[in-house]
């Protein structure tokens, strides 16, 4: 049985009060703040968009209410962004599971909530839905692994497969040809990593600036008035585009 609260309410679960709140919008702030201010509850439940917080990984929201608002209560627990995360007091609980390749290679599950202990359990999904094999057939990958490799995993997945080196074509199209044959749902190649000599170079590519601080300080190094809705404006639109393929 599902119940949808549409304004701010306290509820009793087998003895604990909790706050239910909604979005929080124009329409409803002004209640919305009255009711954080004047509840005894503990324990808030919502879904929520507090600055600050990653949304996913890489990618922080510029945008939303402050994380001092819910610091009156025990744990604050909110959908919204996909990335699992807390500062100790407000909790994104995450997605269930994957949905864009925003969501790769960052865990997914449901939380189970003790009213009696207080304690939050977070139950990981098992399944993915998008991922990616690094190629290498001069260091890494032969006929012989390919051919004894088990694939069946990928079956009705979204893979991605990052060409590290490749120097035999016909090793490489026998590790696609497998992908197709255990039902892979798209099989995209990558092959911006040609020019590297080594993985080190590939971990000192995971290590750099997110995307994210590397277009602030690109705006800030304008010379323009309006540097901050620039700003925003930007993040914005990479938000946007982190719901499409990217590699």
């Amino acid at each position: 049985q599902v119940h949808i609260y549409e304004e701010p309410t306290e509820v009793d679960f087998d003895g604990l009060k909790c706050l239910m709140m909604p979005w929080i919008c124009d329409e409803n702030r002004e209640l919305s703040l009255k009711a954080i201010q004047d509840t005894e509850a503990q324990i808030l439940f919502g879904h929520l968009e507090v600055k600050g917080f990653e949304m996913h990984i890489g990618s922080w929201s510029p945008e939303g209410v402050d994380a001092s608002l819910f610091k009156k209560f025990d744990m604050a627990m909110s959908g919204h962004f996909h990335h699992k995360s807390d500062n100790g007091n407000v909790y994104y609980l995450g997605n269930p599971y994957e949905i864009t390749w925003s969501d790769y290679n960052d865990p997914r599950g449901f939380h189970i909530f003790d009213t009696k202990t207080r304690e939050l359990e977070f139950i990981q999904n098992p399944f993915q839905m998008f991922h990616k094999i690094y190629y290498d057939d001069e260091n890494t990958q032969t006929m012989e692994s390919i051919q004894a490799e088990n694939y069946s995993k990928y079956k009705d997945c979204y893979v991605k497969i990052v060409s590290v080196k490749k120097t035999n074509p016909f090793i490489f199209e026998t590790l696609v040809d497998k992908l197709y044959k255990e039902g892979a749902e798209d099989i995209s190649v990558v092959e911006n990593f040609a020019e590297f000599e080594n993985m080190n170079d590939i971990d000192d590519i995971d290590q750099a600036e997110d995307t994210m601080t590397i277009l602030s300080k690109y705006v800030n190094s304008m010379k323009i008035d309006n540097k901050q809705e620039l700003d925003t404006l930007m993040k914005s639109l990479y938000t946007e585009a982190l719901t499409m393929e990217t590699i």
